[in-house]
């Protein structure tokens, strides 16, 4: 059975590539480019990790990471937060991340952060 994963990720192109590299690592993948879409699938089906860019335009990604940690069914996902934020006070208020990928990534980084969660490293 293949790890299913969620990407929240307005931009395309940036959601294209992830797509392609995890398809690519045998991972299933849906993804969504807003948080309305992404609310909508989380209620009906529970991904085992969810990747989501900080930065959203029709939503606050911080509560959307504390709905998921703080809600029994999803508290065990584990969320990694994308961000092009260099500055650490602008991401320390995403608390309930378990990991920040800066962006741009490299792909093979990417996976492996991925692999080592979906795998309890």
């Amino acid at each position: 059975m293949f790890k299913k994963i969620f990407i929240l990720e307005d931009d395309p192109d940036h959601r294209d590539i992830m797509e392609i590299i995890l398809k690519d690592a045998d991972y299933e993948v849906k993804s969504f480019p807003d948080l309305r879409s992404f609310k909508a699938a989380i209620v009906e089906e529970i991904p085992d990790l969810v990747v989501m860019d900080l930065m959203l335009p029709d939503g606050n990604s911080l509560e959307i990471c504390k709905e998921l940690k703080e809600t029994s069914a999803t508290a065990h996902i584990p969320i990694l937060v994308l961000t092009a934020h260099t500055n650490p006070l602008k991401i320390m208020g995403v608390k309930y991340a378990d990991e920040f990928i800066a962006k741009p990534f490299d792909n093979d980084e990417f996976e492996r952060v991925v692999r080592n969660h979906l795998s309890g490293a």
